[in-house]
């Protein structure tokens, strides 16, 4: 697999750059800058799909002075540097950032990590906690995540199963649960307010 960007220089052009990663890539996520900040992100996460042991990956696409840590001093682009790889449990199906430091990765296993990732330290990538079998066929056999999404302090979950979830960050188990929430698999969820999502089934509804 391959992950690209394509930066824009200061002269307002472009240029194409690929890198090869060695897995199959299955979603990439710019890390948000912070509030405030006029230089543009050089940090992703990517996750890999239908490889013997999956991984997260972050890069890094900008040369740093001796060492991977905050944003200032960069230099030209380049091809994205490998910062770290950590094993997941199956599938990456969706990577969607809570804040600058902490973003969320769902499984076709049917979980949602959290993760972090500081600033100062970008190499030091831990799963700080995991939301087991919040999607699952009737058999209770684990189905995908589908989908993830960020909206204020609540995270939203869809899945093949037709589920939607409702999670907080602080909280170990769903705010709630809506079982079946459509006959058909939900591949995509957006929090559209505190109390309102949008959905879209495989059956081509919203």
């Amino acid at each position: 697999g391959f992950a690209s960007y394509q930066p824009v220089m200061s002269d307002g052009s472009s240029e194409a750059i690929a890198k090869f990663t060695g897995h199959k890539v299955s979603s990439v996520k710019w890390r948000p800058v912070q509030r405030g900040s006029l230089t543009p992100s050089s940090t992703f996460v990517s996750g890999s799909w239908d490889q013997r042991d999956n991984v997260v990956c972050v890069w890094s696409t900008a040369q740093r002075n001796g060492s991977i840590g905050d944003d200032d001093d960069l230099l030209p682009a380049q091809q994205p540097e490998l910062v770290n790889c950590t094993r997941h449990e199956g599938d990456v199906t969706d990577i969607q950032y809570f804040d600058e430091e902490r973003f969320l990765v769902a499984s076709s296993q049917g979980s949602v990590s959290l993760m972090t990732h500081s600033q100062q330290d970008q190499r030091n990538v831990q799963c700080v906690h995991r939301w087991e079998g919040l999607h699952r066929h009737p058999s209770q056999a684990a189905c995908p995540c589908t989908s993830i999404a960020v909206g204020m302090d609540t995270v939203a979950t869809v899945g093949e199963d037709g589920t939607i979830n409702a999670l907080r960050i602080n909280r170990s188990q769903p705010i709630w649960t809506a079982e079946n929430a459509d006959s058909c698999s939900l591949n995509a969820v957006l929090v559209l307010r505190v109390s309102e999502l949008l959905t879209i089934n495989s059956g081509r509804h919203l």
